[in-house]
């Protein structure tokens, strides 16, 4: 069937945490009291929230607005007092209830969030996995600093006993609706409570710090029943007032007493019978509740028949004392009888035998539907419901593992804490359109830290990193990178300030020939052969044999033209390839032709002036100082023709002049 969710109390984390540190006993009462007697003052702020529309403040229904002393209960919270402060501040929930669920907008503790707080424990566990941070011990050896824990219903911090015998603990409670101190509670509040000791506890040995003494009680599961026993050897002197509902005999029962716990499957009626040896006096009493002022019928042997309601009875052997407070304790033997007057209906969730079996709340009674929840048949006669690790159980509907947050990204659910939504840290989230952060869940919100070093948008410059710094794209030179300046004839270019810089030109071979060069074609980056202009010296002048060869030239399609050879007449040739006619010795003429009058003459062979003989001899040099001249003259043409130099003719004209002068000299 579909049931109103009755969260079980004090629900948290319940898996094994991180080992906490010690903490000594005073410690821990010292904590305990910082959040009993905390003051604080509410305002109507505390008294309504938005997180959840039908909510009332319980605390504030019951002690209105003002100043406070001890934190309201809070169903699944667990806060420290500088936080607690905070959220009234900006107008948390003054506690909450069971039937609200799991609010995230109230402040305040509940009974296990309190426990673990004032432990120092790390995590919070629910009363459910308190055996996970602390063991169980004999109620005999509870001292301060332990706990009295119900699995699933309660846990108290235990103090120590009262003067009366009465129990001392601080909790956070229902009821009350805030962490207090407890001093008028009985031990039937304690009636089916586990004594257990913190695991990491500091100077606890046991029995001491108020330890109390333990209540006998014999549970009573079936009728008729009958047992003895001796409150000498096995009773507890606890109780000793039984308030108004049963007034002691003259003396009181100031003795040891036993005490019967009746689990009554149906109405019905009750009878109680005890007998006692000679020198023994006790006394039988009727309970409704572990607490002694609940007593409800008294007798010296007799109770009964009594009608009574299905559920929990107490019967108590007392043992009672005389005027002068001597008890008279020793054995006896008690019967009780339970008759039915049950008329059988559907077993259902509440405490009762609905369907007379003997049996309470016996049956699959609970049952919301969801496959992420145990639904079980508390104590209490309430159906309870837990997350089962298979999955959250959020707002009241099933998320599976790692589902996100509707309309929430950043927030996922985590089976550590089934019942609220968890952050999705290191996830990806929205983009935020900037190439250099990264989107990603931080503490279940959606950021956007820069992403330094990542690529990013390229400027088109191959000579600069693009890459993300500080948030924004950056494009800082990429010095010493290899690149292309576009000239095909460089070599080796690279970046240096974020241009690209040319390397030095390529180097072409040797060409094949002297009217050509080998030169890189800009447009391909090959090495080509060009050939030299028209009238590029290829072959240096020569003179050889009186004959005057002029320099070599190129034609303009790589090959080298010769130029052609001339005499030189009756001068000499110079080495350049050019005839000389200036001289100032022989030397300057040799080996053809001697240096007369500064011009160079051709040796003609000497024999012919011989020949003429003496007296002929002024005549003879006349006409050779005029052969002379005309042999400049002569070699003045062969120098026309044969195209030589300007130097050149100019020598022959020289020549020319000084034959002319000689022979004016000579006649």
């Amino acid at each position: 069937m579909k049931l109103r969710t009755a969260w079980l109390l004090a629900l948290a984390l319940t898996l094994p945490g991180a080992p906490a540190g010690a903490i000594t006993v005073s410690k821990v009462i010292s904590n305990a009291k910082s959040f009993a007697n905390h003051k604080w003052t509410a305002t109507s702020a505390n008294a309504k929230v938005t997180c959840y529309a039908n909510y009332v403040s319980p605390f504030l229904t019951k002690y209105g607005l003002g100043t406070h002393v001890g934190l309201p209960y809070d169903y699944a919270n667990w806060v420290t007092l500088a936080q607690f402060d905070d959220q009234i501040a900006k107008g948390y929930g003054a506690g909450s209830q069971t039937s609200f669920g799991v609010l995230s907008c109230t402040a305040g503790h509940d009974c296990s969030g309190y426990v673990s707080r004032v432990w120092e424990h790390p995590k919070r566990y629910t009363t459910h996995y308190m055996h996970q941070i602390s063991k169980e011990i004999p109620a005999t050896s509870i001292a301060q600093a332990d706990i009295y824990n119900y699995p699933g219903k309660h846990v108290v911090l235990w103090d120590g006993v009262a003067s009366n015998g009465a129990p001392r603990f601080y909790e956070a409670a229902g009821g009350v609706w805030k962490v207090w101190y407890a001093t008028t509670k009985s031990w039937s509040y304690l009636s089916g409570y586990v004594a257990r000791r913190y695991n990491n506890i500091e100077g606890s040995s046991g029995g001491g710090g108020g330890a109390s003494p333990t209540p006998v009680i014999v549970p009573v599961k079936s009728f008729p029943f009958t047992h003895s026993a001796n409150t000498v050897t096995t009773g507890a002197a606890i109780w000793n007032d039984y308030g108004a509902g049963c007034p002691p005999p003259s003396g009181g029962e100031l003795g040891p007493e036993i005490i019967y716990a009746l689990d009554i499957p149906t109405d019905g009626t009750l009878k109680v019978e005890l007998s006692d040896g000679l020198g023994v006096d006790l006394d039988v009493h009727l309970l409704t509740a572990l607490d002694p002022k609940s007593c409800i019928a008294r007798h010296d042997t007799t109770i009964g028949p009594i009608a009574v309601q299905a559920g929990k009875r107490y019967v108590v052997a007392d043992t009672w004392s005389t005027n002068a407070g001597v008890p008279k304790p020793g054995p006896y033997t008690i019967n009780i009888t339970f008759t039915s007057s049950c008329s059988p209906k559907t077993e259902v969730c509440n405490g009762k035998d609905d369907d007379c079996d003997g049996a309470v709340d016996e049956g699959t009674l609970c049952d919301d539907g969801l496959g992420c929840t145990d639904d079980i048949c508390g104590p209490a006669g309430v159906c309870e419901v837990a997350p089962n690790g298979k999955g959250c159980f959020i707002g009241g509907a099933c998320v599976g593992a790692g589902s996100k947050q509707p309309g929430a990204v950043c927030a996922v659910c985590d089976v550590a804490a089934p019942t609220v939504w968890s952050p999705a840290d290191g996830g990806a989230c929205a983009d935020d359109g900037n190439d250099c952060t990264s989107d990603l869940c931080q503490g279940g919100a959606c950021a956007h830290p820069p992403a330094d070093g990542k690529a990013c948008g390229d400027d088109g410059n191959a000579c600069t990193a693009d890459t993300c710094k500080g948030g924004v794209c950056a494009h800082p030179p990429d010095d010493g990178k290899a690149c292309d300046d576009g000239a095909p004839c460089t070599a080796s270019s690279s970046c240096k300030g974020g241009a690209c810089v040319g390397g030095p030109l390529v180097q072409c071979g040797p060409s094949s020939g002297p009217c050509s060069t080998m030169a890189c074609n800009a447009k391909s980056g090959l090495c080509e052969e060009i050939s030299l202009p028209v009238g590029t010296l290829c072959a240096e002048a020569s003179c050889t044999d009186g004959q005057a060869t002029p320099p070599a030239t190129c034609d303009g399609a790589g090959a080298c033209k010769p130029s052609a050879a001339y005499s030189c007449g009756t001068y000499g040739c110079a080495p350049n390839g050019v005839c000389r006619s200036d001289c100032s010795s022989d030397a300057d003429c040799a080996p053809q032709a001697s240096c007369v009058a500064t011009v160079c003459v051709l040796d003609l062979g000497g024999g012919g002036d011989d020949a003429g003989g003496g007296g002929g001899s002024d005549g003879a040099d006349a006409g050779d100082g005029a052969d002379a001249a005309d042999d400049a003259d002569a070699a003045d043409d062969a120098d026309a023709d044969a195209g030589g130099s300007a130097d050149g003719a100019d020598d022959a004209d020289d020549a020319s002049t000084t034959a002319d002068t000689t022979a004016s000299i000579d006649g």
